[in-house]
């Protein structure tokens, strides 16, 4: 299924075979399940240190800590969790623009993180990779039922440095809701939530918007049909 934003298409597809596979498409970008075959793109951008300025120490990550990272998010991927790592790549060159990362925190919360290569940075990748994430993909789940560490998912928190607004307002432009500012690998950050209460009814109301006279109880009947179904495309 198709779901259309005012400037861009959402196709969400989730696969829950011998292992979970999921992806959710836009005119220009795939987010999707990390693979095998990322990790020398994955090494490669954690390694950046352009890249990784205002990320985590503002450090690149060495190969041992990439490694291990990538090798846990496979498991996940193999157990059947998505909330870890996805690639994103550019539809027109197959190119890979970067991670988003979902990391659990505690039983039904875990923290967002993002990071792209700099050839991306300032054309709307981020934001609208964030869009497709929490406008669709992330109520799909939700949805369907997967469980963040034995609990269904409760909230997302997400931090900005200060000195990285452009960070800070695609965290706010899909709803997350600034709390405080904290101090976090020795820089002070905006501190960002944002409830699977409040996903799912945006995304219920933009169900509804997108097939004009359907309501939220149809929405829910729909998702209940889907989840009878071991390899959907929605």
């Amino acid at each position: 299924m198709f779901h259309k934003t005012a400037k861009s298409i959402h196709q969400v597809i989730i696969k829950d075979d011998k292992k979970l596979q999921v992806s959710v498409t836009t005119p220009r970008i795939k987010i999707s399940s990390l693979t095998n075959y990322d990790l020398e793109d994955t090494l490669a951008l954690y390694g950046n240190p352009i890249v990784m300025q205002k990320f985590s120490e503002g450090k690149p990550f060495s190969k041992d800590k990439i490694t291990k990272e990538f090798n846990d998010a496979l498991f996940k991927w193999a157990t059947h969790d998505p909330f870890t790592q996805y690639k994103v790549v550019e539809n027109s060159s197959n190119s890979f623009i970067g991670i988003i990362a979902f990391t659990t925190t505690s039983p039904g919360v875990v923290s967002l993180s993002y990071l792209y290569n700099q050839k991306y940075w300032g054309q709307g990748y981020g934001k609208e990779a964030a869009q497709a994430m929490f406008k669709t993909l992330l109520p799909r789940l939700i949805i369907r039922g997967f469980k963040v560490d034995g609990h269904e998912l409760e909230e997302v928190t997400a931090t900005a440095r200060l000195d990285n607004p452009a960070s800070q307002n695609i965290i706010q432009s899909v709803g997350f809701k600034e709390e405080k500012v904290i101090e976090k690998y020795g820089a002070k950050r905006h501190y960002n939530t944002l409830t699977a209460d409040d996903l799912k009814n945006n995304y219920y109301r933009f169900y509804s918007k997108l097939h004009n006279s359907k309501l939220q109880d149809e929405a829910k009947d729909q998702d209940d049909l889907v989840a009878a179904q071991c390899c959907v495309m929605l």
